[in-house]
């Protein structure tokens, strides 16, 4: 069964296109936050060099977050809307989670870590034994500061766009190059897993998960907070 992956968390986005769970072909765009011009035709050009067609999609795979609250609107949208069309399942997957996803072969913790801006970072803890990546922590906000890398027992590593910054405070950590990106395809591996476990999704349970107020939304909290003041 083909599983057609979109991510648009950060400022890097991708569609992959996976054959019962083994990735086939995928598209890789970093041009700033510009999910809205890139994303569509990305799946177009992925599905016309593979040779597969939208009817042949079995099901629907995205990030839901944490990340960019723009890029997440659109690519939880783009996902919604192939689903529904088409009538086949979809399924939502932690930013996070792909991001770990990514090291399953090594054997250690693995920290994922993606720019919040303002000195923070959306991060969580995930545990590998060479295989299979099992969570420990749900998907936080957290200061930089509030991270202690060194209390860690065991071989320690780090993923994700922020992973250099905390490389350079904890410099005893493991920081593979080809990590430091989010892809689309393990959102697609992880769907594909639900899927064989007789899960079904649909755009009705796809949400996005922000961890943070929007901007807008803080402003106006705060506008009322110094208004009930005077």
């Amino acid at each position: 069964m083909w599983i057609l992956a979109l991510d648009s968390a950060t400022e890097a986005g991708s569609a992959a296109l996976l054959e019962d769970g083994i990735l086939r072909a995928q598209i890789l765009l970093r041009r700033g936050n510009t999910h809205s011009k890139t994303l569509l035709p990305s799946v177009e050009r992925l599905l016309g060099l593979a040779e597969v067609s939208l009817t042949d999609i079995g099901a629907f795979a995205c990030t839901t977050g944490p990340g960019s609250f723009t890029g997440l609107r659109i690519g939880i949208s783009t996902v919604k809307g192939l689903a529904f069309g088409t009538g086949k399942p979809c399924y939502g997957v932690s930013a996070l989670e792909c991001q770990a996803h990514l090291l399953r072969g090594v054997r250690g913790r693995i920290v994922p870590a993606l720019d919040a801006r303002r000195d923070q970072v959306y991060t969580a803890c995930f545990l590998s034994n060479g295989d299979k990546v099992t969570r420990r922590t749900p998907d936080s906000l957290l200061p930089v500061s509030d991270l202690n890398l060194d209390a860690c027992g065991e071989e320690v590593y780090v993923c994700g766009d922020a992973a250099d910054r905390l490389k350079e405070l904890w410099p005893r950590v493991q920081c593979p190059a080809f990590a430091r990106t989010l892809y689309a395809a393990p959102a697609g591996e992880i769907a594909w897993q639900r899927y064989s476990l007789g899960i079904r999704e649909s755009e009705e349970d796809l949400h996005p998960v922000y961890l943070r107020v929007p901007q807008a939304e803080e402003t106006r909290l705060k506008s009322l907070k110094n208004s009930d003041k005077t």
